[in-house]
């Protein structure tokens, strides 16, 4: 019985003092340096500048002919919109 005592004291012991060693250790080491990583705030997303022809005239222009883009995307849009519902509509009727 005391054998075991002695082995579990030594153990213990030796717990001790590697975790004493590695405390002192770490402490005195410095601390790693952080990362040096460049901040991407600095550019911006967009290119500065005027994004339109200058002059009121061209940019009305331009404006207008995103604006009909749009309108046909919509108008489309709607074209496959009445599709789809004619098309369910056929389904639900046969079902």
């Amino acid at each position: 019985m005391s054998g075991n005592i002695k082995v579990a004291s030594g153990i213990i012991l030796a717990a001790v003092v590697l975790g004493g060693g590695f405390y002192w250790y770490a402490s005195t080491r410095p601390a790693p340096a952080p990362v040096a990583v460049a901040p991407t705030e600095t550019q911006p997303a967009v290119p500065q500048g005027p994004t339109l022809a200058t002059g009121a005239d061209t940019s009305d222009a331009s404006l207008m002919q995103d604006v009909a883009s749009v309108d046909a995307d919509m108008t489309a849009m709607n074209g496959d919109t009445t599709a789809i519902d004619a098309g369910l509509n056929d389904k639900a009727v046969a079902q």
